[in-house]
């Protein structure tokens, strides 16, 4: 098994009945890059948030994601993870 860290950057988006609903995943190089993607989408949309994850590709199997950063309106259970 070999673990990879990977980055992501999530936004969220309002849906239909006015609700938030998750859109767009950006896989990014780097932790830095993770954070400042998320920063520069903040102005774009309701919400986003950066996070990390150990990924084993092979067996595909994954670790819990690590939240880097999160703006705007971000479900409870995006940021408990």
């Amino acid at each position: 098994m070999a673990y990879k860290e990977m980055f992501f950057v999530q936004v969220f988006e309002i849906g239909s009945k006015n609700r938030l609903v998750p859109g767009r995943v950006y896989e990014v190089s780097s932790k830095i890059e993770a954070e400042r993607k998320a920063g520069r989408l903040a102005d774009r949309v309701p919400g986003v948030i950066a996070f990390s994850q150990l990924i084993d590709t092979e067996i595909e199997d994954a670790h819990e994601p690590v939240v880097l950063a999160h703006y705007g309106q971000v479900p409870d259970e995006a940021r408990a993870a």
